[in-house]
């Protein structure tokens, strides 16, 4: 791929491109509609009140969802299967949309070293987000918090080095570089939350880490779309 013409040009590369943006797509849809529904299966119970009935969006965290059993012991296999599933799969399929854009960049003359970099903390924002969804938090909780920070520190990082990179690029839109802006700003204030440089209670930290979430989600399916349009844009 030299050029942004290359889009137009190659038929055999547009279908590959296509291939790349529909399953990263599916990735991220899949896992908003699976972990939904394992909210609202979820029996229940917070690390404050064990007796609490269904999911609270403001004092249940996202890994509760996946975890084996509630706060007071009961069966949690649904959500369970649920939400790590869905994250494990989630995690594969961003590893293309990570390549690609890699590879993109670098057809576009951006600093090499700086791609690279790029790229591989996309890859291990991926994989640790496949951690996350293996290591149940009430299970293995060590290695759990390990891929949860290793997940939001590689993923900043990496949004961060491709949203400078798209600003900069004039074949590509800078209404994504825009959505990218929103997207790193948030998270550079949410690592403070999760690395415990700011304390917050823990309504702030659950609301918080599931905006965040969802917000990236939203922000690479953005990305995605836009990727079947470099040729049309």
């Amino acid at each position: 791929m030299n050029n942004k013409t290359d889009f137009k040009e190659d038929e055999a590369l547009k279908k590959k491109v296509n291939r790349i943006s529909y399953i990263t797509m599916f990735g991220i849809v899949q896992f908003l509609i699976l972990s939904i529904i394992a909210m609202i299966i979820f029996p229940g119970g917070t690390r404050l009140d064990s007796s609490v009935v269904g999911y609270s969006f403001s004092y249940n965290k996202f890994s509760d969802l996946g975890m084996w059993e509630t706060y007071s012991g009961g069966s949690n296999l649904i959500s369970f299967l649920l939400f790590n599933i869905g994250l494990i799969i989630v995690g594969l399929s961003l590893i293309p949309y990570v390549v690609f854009s890699a590879k993109y960049f670098i057809s576009q003359d951006k600093p090499k070293h700086w791609v690279y970099i790029g790229e591989i903390a996309g890859i291990i924002a991926s994989v640790a987000f496949v951690g996350v969804g293996l290591t149940p938090r009430d299970l293995l909780i060590d290695l759990h918090h390990v891929a949860e920070y290793s997940a939001f520190l590689s993923i900043f990082i990496m949004s961060l080095i491709y949203m400078l990179f798209i600003f900069k690029d004039s074949d590509y839109p800078n209404k994504y570089s825009i959505i990218y802006v929103i997207c790193v700003i948030c998270q550079f204030v949410y690592l403070f939350i999760v690395f415990d440089i700011i304390p917050v209670t823990l309504e702030v930290d659950c609301i918080s880490q599931k905006l965040i979430v969802y917000l990236q989600l939203v922000v690479f399916l953005i990305q995605s779309v836009g990727i079947l349009h470099l040729d049309k844009d």
